[in-house]
């Protein structure tokens, strides 16, 4: 194929990824479903020379990332809400009284929320560091930076 338009690169790529990164399958859904006329080679020729395989595995992480992500925001939204609840509650308490079941739930609550802070801090300083070392610094440059700037050690 002398001159094939990127759209159609980019449908093969994502219909490659749709059937499990399998070129067979990718291959019989062009050709039928989606009605293009690509041979298995051509398909397996961009496979390589677009690397694919490094794209996708750079794209599921990615996604994986973000994932995790809005999940931990998510929950930390919820542990917070809760924390506040909590507080209330602690206010209106009798000057003196102590409810020990609600100071271990309230207990076990902060102890999520710095957990999930932590790890969003070591996410970010990591994402810094890998800048950092593609900027051309060394790793020690780049630990230096996670422990001195960032706070966070590996």
């Amino acid at each position: 194929m002398s001159h094939v338009p990127v759209e159609t690169r980019e449908l093969a790529y994502q219909t490659w990824r749709e059937c499990g990164q399998n070129l067979s399958e990718t291959h019989r859904k062009m050709n039928g479903e989606l009605g293009y006329v690509i041979s298995r080679q051509t398909l397996h020729e961009w496979k390589t020379k677009y690397d694919w395989e490094g794209r996708a595995a750079r794209a599921e992480a990615e996604e994986k990332h973000l994932a995790e992500a809005t999940s931990d925001q998510s929950l930390l939204l919820t542990l917070l809400k809760q924390k506040k609840k909590y507080e209330e509650y602690f206010d209106s308490l009798e000057l003196g009284k102590v409810d020990n079941q609600a100071v271990y739930g309230y207990n076990s609550i902060l102890k999520m929320i710095l957990d999930i802070r932590s790890k969003s801090a070591k996410v970010i300083a990591d994402d810094v560091a890998k800048d950092v070392k593609r900027g051309g610094l060394s790793d020690e440059a780049a630990e230096e930076i996670r422990k001195k700037i960032l706070g966070v050690a590996n």
